[in-house]
């Protein structure tokens, strides 16, 4: 089955519905192939240089940790803004609601700096990958 992807909102959307489903499942095979490294990442300790799949891994972990300790039990993000940078290069904007049950944890916070996501047009399912730009000043990480 062939995946197009026609706007920018559509890679934003895909990115974060794979990875959201993957921290939440605890599928570390499937967040991982979303990140191209070496990177930063903003995470719950901070920003980061990511070198290899096992610090990644330890990123995960960490995240799901967190999510275990607060009871988290649902993460709704979506994308409220993306645009084109290149023919290969989206830049989106999200916002996300953390909850436990029907109890909001963490209300929205917008503009959650989204990611630069870049994709290969090649082959029957496209190859994403993410890469987290530090957020600007104004803007708050959310479950990173």
């Amino acid at each position: 089955m062939s995946t197009e992807f026609e706007k920018a909102s559509d890679i934003a959307e895909y990115l974060l519905r794979r990875t959201g489903v993957a921290l939440m499942c605890g599928d570390f095979d499937a967040f991982a192939p979303c990140f191209i490294l070496p990177q930063h990442l903003e995470t719950i300790e901070g920003r980061r240089f990511v070198t290899d799949r096992e610090t990644l891994h330890q990123i995960f972990r960490a995240v799901r940790a967190n999510y275990r300790e607060r009871g988290v039990t649902r993460v709704v993000r979506h994308c409220v803004e993306a645009k084109f940078k290149s023919k290969n290069l989206v830049e989106s904007l999200h916002e996300a609601r953390i909850y436990r049950g029907e109890e909001l944890l963490q209300p929205p916070i917008r503009p959650i700096r989204g990611w630069n996501a870049g994709m290969a047009r090649t082959g029957a399912l496209p190859t994403v990958f993410m890469q987290s730009p530090r957020p600007k000043p104004s803007a708050t990480p959310c479950c990173r």
